[in-house]
């Protein structure tokens, strides 16, 4: 079983997401695989910032952002782990046709170093099911005289 270190101090806050893409099937779908709705829904074709294209794929997603507090990235990465094998059957079958399945990882350092780290188990489990991550890591420099 894992240790975490929920006051994780080189992080400021941190969240986990489970994301499937897909060009052209329907979110709609997998929230049926799953029987839960997602935290996030993307349609292609949609505009989402005066900034960028229109998007190009459809997207679901679920997030721990507002479920865990802890600071502690493996405590996140964890529960994302623990929805995947209670729906690996429908995993595989969304798998199957086309969407691509990943782990979106946000992690924002409090210091300016630091930062996350996987064990052994972990990574394990990530290619058991075949997942990648996708960091996205921010620094905090806030407060005067950081970093």
């Amino acid at each position: 079983m894992t240790k975490y270190d929920d006051d994780y101090p080189s992080c400021s806050r941190t969240y986990a997401s489970l994301a499937l893409s897909h060009t052209s099937k329907s979110p709609d779908e997998v929230s049926q695989y799953f029987a839960t709705e997602p935290d996030f829904v993307g349609r292609k074709g949609e505009v989402w910032s005066k900034y960028r294209p229109p998007r190009q794929l459809n997207v679901w997603r679920i997030t721990t952002r507002n479920l865990e507090e802890s600071k502690d990235y493996r405590k996140h990465l964890d529960l994302i782990l623990t929805f995947v094998e209670k729906h690996i059957k429908s995993i595989d079958a969304l798998r199957s046709q086309g969407w691509e399945i990943y782990i979106p990882c946000f992690w924002e350092s409090s210091a300016g170093n630091g930062g996350p780290y996987l064990d052994v188990a972990t990574m394990k489990r990530l290619v058991k099911y075949d997942l990648e991550l996708h960091f996205d890591i921010w620094f905090d420099f806030s407060e005067e005289g950081d970093a």
